[in-house]
């Protein structure tokens, strides 16, 4: 009963946020479908995409391909050689002067990723409550564009990025759903791998830590409540695959994934040799 109101009232919220963002969310529809027909990477930041040839993507990118990437992508070597044609946030560690502390990264490098950004003008999807506080470090060299986020009842299965949404709230999620909205002839993931609970650990003290690994830096170690909660928000990451993005035009570069929710034969020679 409690999660049928807390939804409900979610719904009510994106009520509110489609009025107040109507135009901007024309816009971003309008963007996402004149979009031309094309071959689309998908890259989260787990660790499998150390598996990519920074070189060989170079080389797809410049016949054609094009990327979606988010978070600190553009902190890694590979984002630096082969920038993305759309970016995506909703993590609130990436949202300007939001003051939200994390030792995922840094201030000064989430200040880096936005100036990335606007130098390069790359089309940027943010939600739609981010609109205010994005407002100040935005101009007319970088375009933004915004998306619902706001989790809705799970058996919908929406994965409309304007609508209330289906799956667990990742930001690989998203980048996942707005690759769905574009003009994509095959969608090729990477980094999306749901391999936490490899890490899983239990002290003599029945507290539980998680190893949180991103393919460009180290390993740390994250705090969690209980094994219980650990591992069904694992079995949801993979459950919320299987029942909305299952059966689309996506393949999953990472042949050892524990993902099975895609296809992985592909003839695409983008392996590190």
């Amino acid at each position: 009963m409690f999660e049928f109101l807390r939804v409900s009232s979610g719904y009510a919220v994106c009520s509110r946020e489609y009025v107040k963002n109507f135009r901007r969310i024309l816009e971003s529809r309008r963007f996402l479908r004149n979009q031309s027909i094309a071959n689309w990477f998908v890259f989260g930041n787990g660790p499998s995409m150390k598996i990519i040839d920074s070189q060989k993507l170079a080389r797809f990118k410049k016949s054609g391909y094009k990327i979606i990437a988010a978070n600190s992508y553009l902190l890694s070597d590979l984002g630096k050689c082969c920038l993305p044609d759309i970016y995506v946030f909703s993590d609130p560690i990436y949202l300007p002067n939001s003051g939200v502390k994390s030792d995922v990264v840094s201030a000064d490098k989430v200040d880096e990723v936005w100036s990335t950004l606007r130098a390069e003008k790359i089309p940027t999807f943010v939600p739609t409550s981010w609109s205010d506080a994005c407002s100040p470090i935005v101009d007319t060299r970088m375009k933004l564009y915004f998306f619902i986020d706001i989790v809705g009842f799970r058996s919908l299965k929406m994965i409309n990025p304007f609508y209330p949404f289906s799956y667990t709230s990742l930001s690989g999620y998203k980048a996942l759903a707005l690759s769905q909205y574009l003009n994509a002839n095959k969608v090729y993931i990477c980094g999306i791998d749901n391999d936490r609970f490899l890490r899983f650990k239990v002290d003599e003290n029945n507290r539980l830590s998680v190893g949180v690994a991103h393919f460009y830096d180290g390993l740390r170690v994250s705090s969690q409540r209980t094994m219980g909660d650990a591992l069904r928000n694992s079995a949801d990451h993979f459950y919320s695959l299987e029942s909305c993005f299952k059966g689309r035009n996506i393949i999953n570069l990472h042949k050892d994934s524990f993902v099975d929710s895609f296809d992985k034969k592909h003839d695409l020679d983008i392996y590190v040799s």
